[in-house]
């Protein structure tokens, strides 16, 4: 499986040795425009259906179609992940409307693992934002909740709007770690991320 968007690492200690994270799962993020929240069992079905249109998959599955079954273990991994860690997939919909438009979250990608950032939006919804604005109430909450010092990120070197995504987020690139395909990869300090934000 293949990033969307981003990869996230090397967070420092939890709020209070990790007390009161299983409350992330029933959280909610809230931006201008949308509304985060962990997904669920619910999600099921439009979330399958988002997962198998060609331009959502291109990167984020390397193309390949999957199966109801692989969506919905996506949900119980996510599920787990807000449990025991605090951190996992949000559906991203808009605020005035139900519908979900996208996903964005933290999960393990690589071997060995590695906590990646990922964000997808609906084909549909391309062009307005929604991917800058997700991600950036994630890497807010990754901040400020779950108390990472740096996020990583890494994309397809032909993924020129989630390049963009980062660069709007304030990413720089690292040097190249003998990658075998065409991925980029980038970080985001926290010192960083504090001095961008507004105020």
């Amino acid at each position: 499986m293949e990033r969307a968007g981003a990869a996230a690492g090397d967070p420092g200690p939890s709020p209070a040795g990790g007390a009161g994270l299983p409350a992330a799962a029933t959280r909610e993020l809230l931006t201008d425009r949308l509304w985060l929240r962990p997904v669920g069992g619910p999600d099921l079905d439009q979330l399958h259906r988002m997962f198998t249109e060609a331009g959502f998959r291109r990167y984020l599955l390397d193309g390949e179609e999957m199966p109801r079954d692989w969506v919905a273990g996506e949900i119980a991994d996510s599920r787990r992940g807000f449990r025991r860690h605090g951190w996992g997939t949000w559906a991203v919909r808009r605020r005035a409307r139900r519908g979900i438009v996208g996903c964005c979250g933290l999960r393990e990608f690589h071997r060995p693992p590695v906590l990646e950032l990922y964000y997808g939006i609906a084909c549909r919804h391309w062009g307005r934002g929604y991917a800058t604005e997700a991600a950036g109430a994630v890497i807010d909450d990754a901040f400020e909740r779950l108390g990472f010092e740096r996020l990583r990120a890494s994309v397809d070197r032909p993924n020129r709007r989630s390049v963009a995504v980062l660069q709007r987020l304030g990413f720089t690139p690292e040097p190249a770690g003998g990658e075998t395909r065409a991925v980029d990869r980038y970080r985001l300090e926290r010192d960083r991320w504090r001095a961008r934000r507004p105020g």
